[in-house]
């Protein structure tokens, strides 16, 4: 199993999703796998893994593409969404 496969199992420990499923949406060879979209993953990725564990799972341009707005409002933790927006204004003006 590689390190990325080993991380998306322990983040969606809680859920009957199959690696086989997680890895189609992550590939774009699928839209969702029940609730979990490319997005949904990411942001579950953004409130339980640091920024280098993160860039394990995506790659910088993915992260750039689905670190939106949208993304960070959502984002439990303030201090997490501040830190995820200077992010993101910095991907958007380096990228």
């Amino acid at each position: 199993m590689t390190t990325k496969q080993n991380l998306l199992k322990q983040l969606l420990w809680d859920t009957n999703i199959s690696l086989e499923d997680v890895s189609a949406v992550l590939t774009n060879e699928r839209q969702r796998v029940g609730s979990f979209d490319k997005k949904k993953i990411f942001s579950k990725c953004l409130e339980s893994y640091s920024w280098f564990t993160i860039l394990e799972i995506f790659t910088i341009h993915e992260i750039k593409e689905l670190l939106t707005e949208e993304v960070i409002s959502k984002l439990r933790s303030k201090s997490l969404q501040r830190k995820y927006l200077f992010l993101h204004e910095y991907l958007q003006q380096t990228l």
